[in-house]
């Protein structure tokens, strides 16, 4: 199993950053340099003229000095018009928030190389470096590099050689062959891409290096699940250096008590065992003892009883082949009565099964008899009692109906245009002609053209064709009951 090893890198910018993979230039360049500007719990100052460095200046201050001087006095060449429309070419200054440079740590796990020597430490850098520039060409080449240094007062000390952990620092300009300013080619997707191929290139250098983690940026638009997963990750990647220090120091505490636990519970099944097997022992040791009484035991009560068989009253002693074929005879004597005594029971078990097989036959079909009268009085009652709820509803229904029907007409009649009193009017009218109720209704006329006696006709019609489902309905349950009461009958005579 190989190891993990990623490149850090950052942009650089003038000021605070405001975006992502993005750092104050001057803070790095602090951090980086002879400075050493830094609150990192992990620093050991008095370790730091360990430290080495290489280029322009030791000083992280006054080569970012030089590095914003240089973008400060940077004009880019801008195309235009004038007011009259002709083309012309302006000169402008950087905006304030671009990257000017770029940081790189490359920094293997001490956990892997505490015993490398300094060759082994130096193309482990060179590899890392050479790969990155023939990833990226226009930013990553020694042409741009402004400083590096080798830190050796953070970390831990590798034992043996007492070399001290140990990385590399780099910073440099992100300007292009043709002088173009070039560091926003520095973002997620680069980072993204450049791991997936580090690992390998490096294997192929002979580094026993594993894949990286990498977000797939595909899946991660389609699955919430993992999205969360990978924010979760990123926060937890861009901690501060103390605050991965605690992580892992709480991590490490929480490891000894998982393991302080472990081995607690090994030390309880371990005393387990040994008192299990203590109990195993004084098991066989008193199965061994009960074993050896039962057989002196088995003894004396074999000696005895050939005695018996032989009629001396005297105990027997010594070797059994006196009485061998007396045995013998007793034991086929024993076998023939068994047999007989066996074959004897067996008859008066079968007789006896005969007998009670019998008695649950009778009880069966009495008790299948008294329940079938039981059933058939159980539906005649169910019958019975359906026809008297059936006619109860029928009768309520009726009644509703007839509820329902006065209040539809109630309410038609309110919203007819017709006045009421014109109505009434109109009937005094009529009925002082001693008109008959056929006459009188005919005469009154409603908003669709019907007249009364049309209502009331129609009322009768529904009322007859109502009357006529509950016959049919009837008469269905009454010939369903005397179809059921004539097959129970059946069964009766049958039986």
């Amino acid at each position: 199993m190989g190891f993990k090893c990623a490149i850090q890198l950052t942009g650089l910018v003038r000021g605070e950053s405001n975006g992502k993979h993005r750092s104050n230039g001057k803070a790095i360049l602090g951090e980086m340099g002879k400075e050493r500007i830094s609150s990192s719990v992990t620093l050991d100052r008095s370790r730091s003229s360990l430290n080495t460095y290489e280029g322009e200046s030791d000083s992280g201050f006054a080569v970012w000095d030089d590095m914003e001087r240089r973008a400060n006095e940077c004009r880019l060449e801008v195309q235009g018009k004038d007011k009259s429309g002709n083309p012309v070419i302006r000169h402008r200054r950087l905006p304030h928030n671009t990257v000017i440079g770029c940081a790189v740590i490359i920094n293997p796990p001490y956990e892997v190389c505490t015993d490398w020597t300094r060759e082994q430490y130096d193309k482990f850098y060179q590899d890392s470096w050479e790969i990155l520039c023939e990833f990226q060409p226009d930013i990553f080449r020694d042409e741009n590099i402004r400083f590096s240094a080798i830190h050796r007062d953070e970390g831990l000390e590798t034992v043996p050689p007492q070399i001290p952990d140990e990385h590399l620092h780099r910073a440099l300009d992100c300007i292009s062959p043709d002088g173009r300013y070039c560091g926003n080619l520095i973002d997620s997707k680069f980072y993204t891409d450049f791991n997936k191929v580090y690992p390998a290139r490096m294997r192929e250098r002979g580094w026993d290096m594993d894949d990286l983690d990498v977000t797939d940026w595909e899946r991660y638009k389609t699955d919430d699940e993992y999205k969360a997963e990978r924010k979760a990750k990123a926060k937890n990647s861009g901690k501060s250096v103390n605050a991965h220090a605690f992580g892992k120091a709480a991590k490490a505490m929480e490891e000894a008590n998982a393991a302080m636990v472990e081995n607690h519970k090994t030390e309880r099944r371990l005393m387990a065992t040994q008192k299990q097997q203590e109990q195993v022992a004084r098991d066989q040791k008193e199965k061994g003892e009960y074993l050896d009484k039962t057989s002196r035991q088995i003894d004396r009560a074999f000696r005895k009883s050939f005695s018996s068989l032989l009629g001396t009253g005297q105990m027997i002693y010594g070797d059994y082949d006196g009485v061998a074929d007396i045995l013998v005879n007793a034991a086929k004597l024993y076998k023939v009565n068994t047999e007989a005594e066996a074959q004897e029971k067996a008859d008066k078990t079968v007789e006896e099964k005969e007998t009670v097989m019998k008695r649950k036959m009778n009880r069966s079909l009495r008790e299948e008899r008294v329940e079938i009268e039981q059933q058939y009085r159980q539906d005649e009652a169910e019958l019975e009692l359906y026809f008297l709820t059936r006619q109860a509803a029928l009768e309520q229904a009726s009644l509703e109906e007839q509820l329902e029907l006065e209040a539809d007409l109630k309410k038609k009649q309110d919203e007819l245009d017709t006045d009421i009193s014109e109505v009434k009017r109109q009937k005094a009218k009529v009925m002082q002609e001693d008109p008959s109720r056929q006459e009188w209704m005919q005469k009154i006329h409603y908003k669709d053209g019907s007249t009364a006696e049309d209502r009331y006709q129609a009322h009768l019609a529904k009322q007859r064709e109502a009357r006529a489902d509950s016959e049919r309905h009837f008469a269905e349950i009454a010939e369903k009951y005397n179809s059921m009461r004539n097959s129970t009958d059946k069964e009766y005579t049958a039986d």
